[in-house]
Order: C-alpha cells, then structure tokens, then sequence
C-alpha cells in the first residue's frame, strides 16, 4: 500500500524531499565492522 501511494505520489510530482529525514535504524550495514560480541564470548 505504501509503496502504491509513493508511487502516486511521485507520478504526480507530489513529493518533496527538502525536509526529509532518513531513520537508518533499520537499515543493515553491508560493510564494516561486525556486531559486537556478547558478553559471553568477550570474557
């Protein structure tokens, strides 16, 4: 549904991204460090 309406949205030139904001908590890092190991595994 989400993506419907964007699309909707976008066709009709209806978006405007100059106060957006990007949460990137939920975004997976593809490079880098790894998760931190547990306590278990540190001690």
């Amino acid at each position: 549904m989400q993506e419907v309406l964007l699309a909707r949205l976008r066709a009709a030139d209806q978006l405007d991204f100059s106060r957006a904001v990007v949460d990137s908590s939920r975004i997976q890092a593809k490079r880098g460090r790894g998760s931190p190991k547990s306590r278990s595994e540190s001690g």
